[in-house]
């Protein structure tokens, strides 16, 4: 019997699930479930019934909701599967808190990569758009794992199409799409007759334009290949048409490099395990990805340079239109046409939100000690919340809230000079100095998921900084310069290990450095101030690209990187320069924001800057590819709580779970 409270109330109603008999308590039901709550009130049928029928649902799943009723803790002994079916139940009769339960315990205790795509798919049923969002995100993120599970091999052909087609599915540090032709080869040969027709469908979800011509002639290998005419009708049109795209290439220009793709020419085909992908040599597979990407999207490139380039490439479009069907060749065109994969980042920046406060301070929350300097700047600074805010491109036409930075604020006051750090779906916060001048230092270093959420604590520094850098190679944070206790600018640098959770000494900076702009390029770091400053990881050594002239008086507090170019801004400047390390001998201007470039973050192709105008947040974009600046938002007086004054250096690209899957 299901009961607050079993003594004083009786049971007053029979649900019959089938076929199994459950005594039950009418009002405790109704106040957990607008649905039961109905039925008892409303002019129902059963509002008179002793014994009414529940249909959709088993016995103990009806068992469970009952003793829920009695025990909300009852939800964590669950299984996964039994949570998925219970958060069914709860959708179905209405029983909204125990659907938030089931929905918080599916991602914070039961969501991975073996259960993403069940989950996903429960939720799309149920229409519970964030959970379907976490659940496909996780999907695409963990997708080197997620294809050897059960539940990848038994997608209808749907939703593997759905999911494998998605820009965001990430192939992991190797970025190798030849994963993608691989697991569509498992799902194929898990159900070989019955998926044989299916063949077509799936391979247009490899984009073939970025896997090399030895690794397309080692698919002819694969049995769902080799017992399909189509499919290799299909692999041989894309490697005509992929040929004769690096015959154009080749013939570009008579200074340009072709040694890559002489050794295309008879390369023997790399054998490999129906589970592993071939090795490629690296050098080799990456320069003709770059090749590759700055081709037309479609059709094949005609080049005229030379005269017998040009009929050469005639001649082997003719054949391609003889050798193949115009579908065979309508397809393979689409396949090749499609573009790299890449994770959605939205630009995120950091400003603070004004709120009324006509209260007065709060005595019990104001700090006691270092006299009433602190104690008179944290009643300040209770207006002033530090919040991150994002700009979608997609959907956006303001400035749209992501999240308070409630941990900042529960120090003594919000530190002065920290760093933050983005990793995909995470944000560090790093460092800072409550007050200067007090020695009270923020020496934490925290993490925000934006998947889950939540805030946990990474670990502390080495050494206690503020206005210092902060960069990330691969799974490595290099904290760099800054100042320290009594006020000393700092050139010592520490690298702190994600995996390992360990700090290590790096080589000092070769002068010491504060608020310096920092990136990585080309898998090294650069630090530029006054001069520019080169760090090798691998040898723990630090240059001076003396070669390298940058305008006097000028500082730089923004470093970043696109193709070969390295990109700067500065606090207190309109302009936007560039250099190339490898080449340039000076910075060379790029064009102007209307407003200072105090907040400026990559995103793709396109710079974002955040500046106030008229005390009102603004944005704008630099487009590297189009070669324009454009203002997208210019606040109104209604969004002049959002402010930026307080802080620079603190916008990022962020991965957002919401914004990762396309489509359905």
């Amino acid at each position: 019997m299901a009961t607050t409270d079993k003594e004083l109330t009786p049971a007053d109603v029979t649900l019959e699930v089938d076929g199994t008999l459950f005594s039950c308590v009418r009002s405790a039901l109704a106040i957990e479930s607008p649905y039961f709550e109905a039925m008892f009130s409303n002019n129902f049928a059963e509002r008179n019934k002793t014994v009414i029928e529940i249909q959709g649902l088993d016995a103990a799943t009806m068992k469970f909701i009952l003793q829920w009723l009695d025990d909300s803790t009852a939800i964590f002994k669950l299984q996964c599967v039994e949570v998925l079916a219970v958060l069914q139940a709860a959708a179905m009769l209405q029983f909204q808190r125990l659907q938030q339960m089931c929905e918080d315990v599916m991602v914070q205790r039961w969501l991975s990569p073996e259960s993403c795509l069940m989950t996903a798919a429960t939720a799309d049923r149920l229409s519970l758009a964030k959970l379907y969002n976490k659940a496909s995100a996780l999907a695409l993120w963990q997708f080197c794992e997620v294809r050897n599970t059960q539940e990848f091999l038994d997608l209808p052909l749907s939703r593997l199409e759905q999911y494998l087609k998605q820009d965001a599915l990430s192939l992991g540090s190797s970025e190798d799409e030849f994963q993608v032709f691989e697991a569509i080869c498992w799902w194929l040969e898990h159900k070989m007759v019955e998926r044989k027709s299916d063949t077509l469908k799936a391979l247009s979800c490899v984009r073939m334009n970025f896997i090399s011509v030895s690794d397309i002639q080692t698919m002819f290998n694969y049995a769902c290949i080799e017992n399909r005419e189509d499919a290799q009708d299909l692999l041989r049109c894309i490697l005509c048409i992929k040929e004769e795209r690096q015959f154009a290439i080749l013939h570009q220009s008579p200074e340009q490099d072709m040694e890559p793709f002489k050794s295309l020419v008879g390369e023997k085909t790399i054998s490999c395990s129906s589970k592993a992908p071939p090795a490629v040599d690296s050098i080799d597979k990456a320069s003709i990805k770059h090749k590759l990407e700055v081709l037309p999207e479609a059709e094949p490139v005609k080049v005229c340079v030379m005269d017998t380039a040009s009929v050469q490439i005639e001649s082997e479009a003719e054949k391609l239109i003889e050798e193949f069907s115009e579908a065979t060749v309508k397809m393979s065109r689409d396949i090749l046409a499609q573009p790299s994969r890449q994770v959605a980042t939205v630009p995120c920046v950091i400003g603070h939100y004004k709120v009324e406060n006509n209260s007065g301070p709060d005595e019990e929350n104001s700090s006691p000690s270092h006299d009433h300097a602190k104690k008179n700047k944290k009643e300040k600074a209770r207006n002033m919340l530090p919040y991150v805010f994002y700009w979608n491109p997609n959907r956006s036409e303001k400035l749209l809230p992501l999240m308070p930075l409630d941990k900042l604020d529960q120090g003594p006051t919000e530190p002065i000079g920290y760093a933050v750090l983005s990793k995909g779906q995470e944000l560090y916060v790093v460092g800072g100095e409550y007050l200067i001048g007090y020695g009270d230092w923020n020496r934490s270093v925290l993490k925000y998921n934006a998947w889950s959420e939540s805030w946990t604590f990474e670990t502390s520094l080495a050494v206690p900084r503020r206005h210092h850098s902060v960069v990330c190679i691969d799974d490595d944070m290099y904290v760099v310069g800054g100042s320290g206790k009594f006020r000393v600018i700092l050139d010592s640098v520490d690298r702190y290990n994600f995996t390992s959770r360990t700090w290590y000494k790096c080589a000092p900076l070769p002068s010491a450095l504060y608020s310096a702009a920092a990136c990585v390029h080309n898998n090294l770091v650069y630090v530029i101030s006054c001069r520019v400053f080169c760090y090798n990881p691998k040898t723990d050594n630090w240059v001076t690209l003396n070669d390298v002239q940058l305008p006097s008086g000028t500082s730089y507090n923004t470093a970043l990187t696109h193709g070969n170019f390295i990109y700067l801004t500065g606090l207190y400047s309109e302009d936007l320069v560039r250099f190339d390390p490898e080449k340039d001998k000076c910075v060379k201007l790029v064009g102007r924001f209307q407003y200072t470039a105090g907040n400026v973050c990559l995103v793709g192709d396109k710079i974002y800057s955040f500046p106030e105008h008229n005390e009102c947040p603004c944005v704008e974009v630099y487009n590297i590819r189009k070669n324009t600046f454009e203002v997208l938002f210019t606040g109104s007086p209604s969004s002049a709580r959002i402010s930026f004054k307080k802080l620079a250096r603190h916008c990022f690209p962020l991965v957002l779970y919401e914004t990762l899957w396309r489509g359905p």
